[in-house]
């Protein structure tokens, strides 16, 4: 098995997985990630564009990002050219925060309410991981209000070692990583419904 992470756009060759944290917060600054482009968008549209058409018959992509307008992250998936039939797609994000819960405590560098209004931002969640698989079919939005915390384990703070550590916690892990356990294996048991939604918390 080959590992790559170069200049992956350049390359023709198939990929049976695919890891992306793009830049992804709609303001220009110092760090990376401050560089997502107008919407937040601009790299994750074209890793998306790019890459479908190179993963293997049963590969898997993944993306870390913040999933602005929430609401409509399938739609755009598929104007990036994930059709509804042809590829399956789980969206699971965090809890959704306003646009001036957004400029207040966003999390990620300061962004006023004129700049989100420019890239017509109107809410978003900050923590979100979109996954692709060309072995499954439908898409689905799934809510898991601390999955950043489900996601890296007992986090930097005591609230997050508390959420980790407690039953409900506990369970809560367990239950978000069967889910993308079962996204990633390729067995048509449990295709998603097209379009589903579903409210995990």
């Amino acid at each position: 098995k080959d590992l790559r992470s170069d200049d992956l756009f350049a390359a023709s060759d198939k990929f049976d997985l695919v890891l992306a944290n793009p830049p992804f917060w709609p303001a220009s600054g110092e760090q990376l990630f401050q560089f997502g482009g107008v919407d937040g968008e601009a790299v994750t549209s074209k890793i998306v564009e790019r890459f479908k058409p190179r993963l293997s018959e049963a590969g898997l992509l993944f993306i870390v990002t913040p999933i602005f307008n929430e609401y409509d992250i399938l739609r755009r998936l598929q104007k990036w050219g994930v059709g509804a039939f042809d590829m399956g797609a789980l969206v699971l994000h965090s809890r959704s925060l306003t646009q001036a819960e957004l400029v207040a405590e966003g999390g990620y560098g300061t962004i006023s309410r004129r700049r989100l209004d420019e890239a017509k931002i109107q809410s978003g969640a900050v923590h979100g991981l979109i996954m692709l698989r060309n072995c499954k079919s439908g898409q689905a939005v799934e809510v898991h209000k601390e999955l950043w915390t489900v996601l890296t384990g007992c986090g930097r703070n005591e609230s997050e070692w508390q959420m980790c550590l407690s039953g409900t916690g506990k369970a809560l892990r367990t239950r978000v990583l069967k889910r993308i356990r079962s996204f990633s294996l390729c067995s048509k048991d449990d295709d998603l419904s097209l379009r589903e939604r579903q409210k995990a918390e």
